[in-house]
């Protein structure tokens, strides 16, 4: 299929605001709710994350930032630009959903495996 950039660009980009949603989540929660808060609760606040079925300090430090990243919203945003996809060129949802999750659940992890590779470098010196 002949699809071009500036197709898979605005697919993206629209997608992304569901990252939004955690960002509006966290503001909701510390105005309304939990309003006398620490800067240890903002830091460890990450709403539909792995990250939140475990006590804070039960987890090795290196392990924080791939808990946190894998959530909800990583899903959802996975499942828009497939749908966006779909809508703007002519591939079937199925082989959509194969294709934007392999190539985004590869750069992911792969970019995850860098950050803890360089935090466990930086944190011996």
């Amino acid at each position: 299929h002949d699809i071009g950039y500036f197709t898979i660009f605005r697919v993206v980009t629209i997608s992304s605001f569901i990252f939004l949603v955690p960002r509006a989540l966290e503001l909701t929660w510390f105005l309304f709710i939990q309003t006398d808060y620490t800067f240890a609760d903002l830091q460890s606040f990450k709403p539909f994350s792995l990250y939140g079925l475990f006590p804070s300090d039960t987890v090795a430090t290196w392990m924080v930032y791939p808990l946190k990243t894998l959530n909800l919203f990583e899903v959802i945003f996975v499942f828009f630009v497939a749908v966006g996809v779909t809508h703007a060129t002519p591939i079937k949802f199925n082989q959509s959903i194969s294709i934007v999750s392999i190539t985004y659940v590869l750069l992911l992890l792969t970019l995850m495996v860098i950050r803890i590779y360089l935090s466990l470098m930086f944190s011996s010196l």
